[in-house]
């Protein structure tokens, strides 16, 4: 004798089948979406040279913080990024040239740096 599952029964079986399909649906839709929108998320060239561990082109996003791209790219303890203080974020392609430490000169006797420019000054003169 064949057992037949009850009208509820295959009533539940047919729903739970049918939110699986629309599941896997809407999951196929967003990730298709998804790729899209990555693709149309415009990116800037950003070229570092000079004083860096890995120097080379880095694709970003406009905006990007200057801080993220130095990460990426570590300087070496040689590097000057005096002149990356006032800026802070990226808006367009650029080459940032990260350029070597200027040594200080060696000044006899404690003078100061004011002191030394003041006597070329007057030597000059």
């Amino acid at each position: 004798m064949k057992q037949q599952l009850p009208f509820h029964e295959w009533f539940m079986v047919i729903a739970i089948l049918g939110m699986m399909a629309v599941i896997s649906i809407i999951a196929y839709g967003n990730s298709y979406r998804e790729e899209k929108l990555l693709q149309k998320v415009p990116k800037i060239e950003v070229v570092v040279t000079g004083e860096v561990a890995y120097p080379g082109t880095y694709f970003y996003p406009p905006g990007v913080e200057i801080k993220k791209v130095l990460n990426q790219v570590r300087p070496t303890s040689d590097a000057s990024l005096s002149q990356f203080v006032n800026s802070k974020h990226l808006y367009s392609s650029t080459t940032l040239n990260i350029s070597k430490k200027r040594e200080e000169p060696f000044l006899e006797g404690g003078e100061k740096k004011e002191t030394l420019k003041h006597r070329r000054k007057i030597l000059r003169k």
